[in-house]
């Protein structure tokens, strides 16, 4: 049972909470703060209002079970129907710095 919990629900040994006010114009998420996490090998999740999502490939590989970071994604209307705002360049980094040795 420990084995299907630890499974199931994502626990996060080091968490960084980031912030709208940190990025400004750049904040692509519809909510002000994450908490951005690293789990397995190099797979980056932020959780939001109690809800993990996938960040970059590998947490989208590892964890098919989770919701895509996209889904509280702000819109780029610039672009058209259907398309987010890009990602900091840095944010993946910060979360890659989370993830175990």
């Amino acid at each position: 049972a420990v084995l299907l919990l630890a499974m199931s629900a994502p626990i996060h040994a080091e968490t960084l909470t980031i912030t709208s006010a940190e990025y400004g114009d750049k904040w692509p998420f519809t909510v002000n703060e994450v908490k951005l996490s690293c789990r397995n090998v190099a797979a980056v999740l932020i959780t939001a209002n109690g809800k993990t999502y996938t960040l970059n490939g590998k947490a989208k590989t590892q964890f098919k079970q989770l919701p895509d970071s996209r889904d509280i994604t702000k819109p780029n209307p610039k672009y058209g129907a259907g398309a987010v705002m890009t990602l900091p360049s840095d944010m993946i980094q910060r979360g890659l710095a989370l993830c175990p040795n």
